[in-house]
């Protein structure tokens, strides 16, 4: 564990300075996947499981925006189990902002609608919302995300700020809506 932190200062040095080589990249991708997509395992016991480095990496890659850090982020947001590591991805997905075919949209959404009922989060929900004010202008369908709001505002496991801020961006999204529909009238 403390190799792989020193790793990430070094890291979050080298993306400061500019460098955002295959190698730094490389190494994100595998710190971020660390315990999750390369297992180590001793008597059966995975034994490089580590959430925080997860986490970290992954709010790392943000500073990176591109397709490849945009789907490894994807991969992690739907494959782990962490609700901070989740968030972190998430938050770094918003930041990236890049949603072709809608296909961040629906993987926040996936991960989210997957946490909610193993362990709704409200710091996870936070930032799905937070991730939805950066997207929603490039999202086309816009159903998935009034449907993942839609749950975070009636789910009373979230704190009331986290159901109140998704009942703002609800509100939001219809009058998008329905002034997109009336302007399609035209």
């Amino acid at each position: 564990l403390d190799n792989k932190l020193v790793a990430l200062q070094y890291l979050q040095n080298a993306i400061d300075e500019g460098n955002t080589s295959e190698a730094v990249i490389k190494a994100l991708d595998q710190l971020a996947g660390e315990g999750l997509t390369n297992q180590s395992r001793t008597n059966g016991r995975l034994i490089n499981n580590f959430p925080e480095v997860r986490r970290q990496a992954c709010l790392m890659m943000a500073k990176i925006p591109t397709e490849h850090s945009k789907n490894t982020l994807i991969s992690i947001a739907v494959a782990d189990n962490e609700p901070m590591v989740i968030a972190a991805a998430v938050k770094s997905l918003g930041e990236i902002g890049i949603n072709e075919n809608d296909e961040t949209v629906e993987a926040i959404a996936f991960a989210n609608r997957r946490n909610q009922v193993l362990n709704p989060t409200s710091s996870l929900a936070l930032e799905v919302l937070n991730a939805y004010e950066i997207l929603v202008a490039s999202t086309e369908n816009k159903k998935t995300l009034i449907d993942s709001v839609t749950r975070i505002t009636t789910d009373y496991h979230y704190v009331t700020p986290v159901r109140q801020k998704a009942q703002k961006l609800l509100k939001e999204l219809s009058k998008s809506a329905k002034s997109s529909n009336s302007s399609d009238a035209k």
